[in-house]
């Protein structure tokens, strides 16, 4: 019974030494680190519209300006003499109005012409 044990061992240790070299290389890659920097980019990027539209939050106002009026062809949108926009939300007990931000102004204006 020991014999059995004493071949088999001996077979696995001539294929080990027959084996050679074991080499490792270590290469850097690119498809990974394209992917570690997509990540990073895409975190960023949700990153800032979360601080944008925290600060969009902030901007919230029960009243308007004498100066503002209604936006031709746009709901709720409101222009003022001072160059600000806002936005109504109807609510069942009052209106609110929102600031709207330089990007959103932007796309409005995009919109208009």
């Amino acid at each position: 019974m020991l014999l059995p044990r004493l071949i088999g061992l001996s077979v696995l240790l001539s294929f080990a030494v027959s084996a050679g070299k074991v080499t490792i290389e270590k290469s850097d890659s690119l498809i990974r680190n394209d992917l570690f920097d997509q990540k990073r980019e895409r975190a960023e990027e949700y990153k800032e519209r979360e601080d944008e539209r925290n600060r969009n939050n902030e901007a919230w106002s029960y009243r308007l300006a004498p100066g503002c009026g209604l936006l031709r062809n746009h709901y709720l949108i409101y222009s003022c003499a001072d160059g600000r926009y806002f936005k109504g939300y109807e609510n069942q007990e009052h209106q609110r109005y929102r600031q709207l931000s330089e990007q959103e102004v932007k796309k409005l204006k995009g919109k208009s012409e």
